[in-house]
């Protein structure tokens, strides 16, 4: 454990290791995006502190190149080109890592489970 890092309640953790859990499952079955996944695993990784677990770099760096998209509400205060010009981009990158990163993401499931 990091020197700093106070431990975590076991109810907290235990919820934060169920949500991750859920995200993994969502991005298995397509509910979730690559970036969405992302983002929110990159969160739950810091407060369990396995942020530098090889698999968890792995979705922090794509969280890092993915992180100017907007996502859900956010969208609504942007135009339809500039959404569009977005979500080409943000297909192309989440391709370029789908094998990578679903390999990944299984593993933390399994890590988790």
């Amino acid at each position: 454990m990091h020197p700093f890092r106070k431990p975590l309640d076991e109810s907290y953790r235990t919820r934060l290791i169920n949500e991750a859990l859920a995200f993994c499952v969502g991005y298995e079955n397509g509910t979730l995006s690559l970036t969405e996944i992302s983002r929110r695993l990159t969160r739950i990784s810091h407060d369990l502190g396995v942020e530098n677990e090889p698999d968890f770099l792995l979705i922090r760096g794509i969280e890092s190149e993915t992180d100017k998209f907007p996502l859900g509400p956010h969208r609504d205060i942007w135009g339809a080109d500039v959404l569009q010009r977005f979500d080409t981009e943000r297909e192309a990158i989440e391709a370029s890592y789908a094998q990578e990163a679903s390999a990944a993401i299984r593993r933390i499931h399994e890590m988790l489970n």
